[in-house]
């Protein structure tokens, strides 16, 4: 994006071009249940994955708007595309909340980073020295297949009791999806 430019116009502009790749795979998306590598791919280079990465870690911090207004112009091409676009792009706020150093290895290392995952709290997190041990199955991970690391919200365990509830990322190479089990209308 140029300095005096539009951050809305020129994301949206730059949607145009997307618009025949992701129409050409919409039923393959509805087949498979994810979105193809190539659509992906296509929407990591255009940054909509970075629009929420805050601009300390290299992220375009959009606004709410500008982001809900992308969000939208992707939907009106494929509602699952769109979808998975909310999902991923919208996971990155909470780099701003992270420690730095972890929101940087997530965050700033990839220009190509991906983040999804789920906020149900249905994981565990035991404390155990330098960290946790994170272990759980958590439901409804929209765009896990090509995330590069993934989100999940856990019950912190420390001393067998039951702590809080903290917010975790783990490499996609450490985590195994077991279960293809989103059999919904639409991905």
């Amino acid at each position: 994006m140029s300095e005096h430019s539009n951050p809305v116009d020129d994301l949206v502009g730059g949607l145009s071009a997307m618009e025949p790749l992701i129409r050409e795979h919409a039923d393959q998306a509805e087949q498979n249940r994810c979105l193809s590598d190539p659509v992906m791919r296509a929407l990591a280079r255009a940054g909509l994955f970075r629009m929420c990465i805050p601009g300390a870690l290299g992220g375009m911090e959009v606004t709410p708007l500008t982001f809900y207004r992308v969000v939208e112009e992707v939907s009106r091409m494929d509602g699952s595309t769109g979808w998975c676009v909310f999902i991923s792009g919208a996971t990155p706020l909470s780099g701003a909340y992270l420690p730095r150093d972890a929101a940087t290895k997530i965050f700033a290392g990839d220009p190509m980073v991906i983040t999804g995952g789920s906020v149900a709290p249905v994981g565990e997190a035991v404390v155990c020295d330098g960290g946790y041990t994170v272990s759980g199955r958590w439901p409804y991970g929209s765009g896990s297949q090509h995330c590069t690391w993934l989100f999940g919200m856990c019950q912190v365990i420390d001393d067998g009791a039951r702590k809080e509830i903290r917010a975790v990322y783990v490499p996609r190479d450490q985590v195994t999806i077991l279960d293809d089990t989103w059999r919904v209308s639409g991905l």
